[in-house]
């Protein structure tokens, strides 16, 4: 996975995101200081991608606060059984945070 990339075409939210036009409802889309974009080559979701979600995303909106290594609340996930929620790699790391609870349920795509 390679970050910093621009990805996206004229007809991509991305692109939309990065040209701050509104979607097909006329919604403006978050500024680029309150949004986080990632995306694969390939439009699949990944491990590397899981992960960036749980810190970029789950864990600001939790209240973890990086320089302390605390959290303001309780958090809880709820997947689907995708091989990316249940590998070694995020599991570890979710089970090394004690505020974060991660609940697998069966269903999903077994693709990484």
């Amino acid at each position: 996975m390679r970050f910093g990339v621009k990805c996206g075409n004229k007809n991509s939210v991305t692109y939309e995101i990065k040209e701050r036009l509104p979607d097909a409802e006329g919604n403006p889309y978050p500024s680029r200081d309150k949004c986080y974009i990632a995306v694969s080559e390939s439009a699949n979701s990944s491990k590397d991608l899981t992960n960036v979600y749980v810190k970029k995303i789950v864990l600001p909106a939790a209240g973890y606060n990086k320089e302390t290594g605390q959290c303001d609340n309780k958090a809880g996930l709820l997947w689907d059984d995708f091989k990316s929620h249940s590998c070694k790699e995020v599991k570890d790391f979710c089970q090394s945070l004690d505020f974060l609870g991660v609940d697998i349920i069966p269903g999903g795509s077994s693709a990484s």
